[in-house]
């Protein structure tokens, strides 16, 4: 989600409405930590249904993950520094673009271009 949020305020902040070429790498740490649940993917119904009543009953074991092929721990470390990443990476390009966001020449109407096609007449 925090990816699709990153594009989402890239492209309404550049006014850029086509993925970049490089924007499939913003994806791949979420399709490798997939694949590194493929085994725990492939298990039996069976096997799923005792690891989650391990799970239900000691919840120590949710944050080991011991299903997937990273290091028991690492998962959720993972998960948060990229989340943060994309965090800070949203907040740098709001920052470097809040004074086209903030400040209007035009007496408050921006995006001037998106609106042309309708023939708007602005008073």
């Amino acid at each position: 989600m925090l990816v699709l949020a990153y594009i989402y305020a890239r492209s309404v902040l550049t006014q850029a409405f086509l993925l970049k070429k490089t924007d499939f790498l913003l994806f791949l740490p979420a399709i490798l930590y997939t694949l590194s649940f493929v085994p725990f993917y492939l298990w039996s119904a069976e096997q799923k249904l005792v690891l989650l009543k391990a799970h239900m009953l000691d919840r120590n074991l949710m944050a080991r993950e011991p299903e997937g092929m990273l290091p028991e721990g690492w998962g959720i470390s993972l998960r948060m520094i990229f989340g943060v990443v994309m965090s800070l990476d949203q907040f740098r390009l709001l920052w470097k673009h809040r004074k086209n966001v903030l400040i209007t020449n035009d007496n408050g109407f921006q995006n001037r271009e998106v609106y042309r096609p309708i023939n708007y007449q602005h008073s």
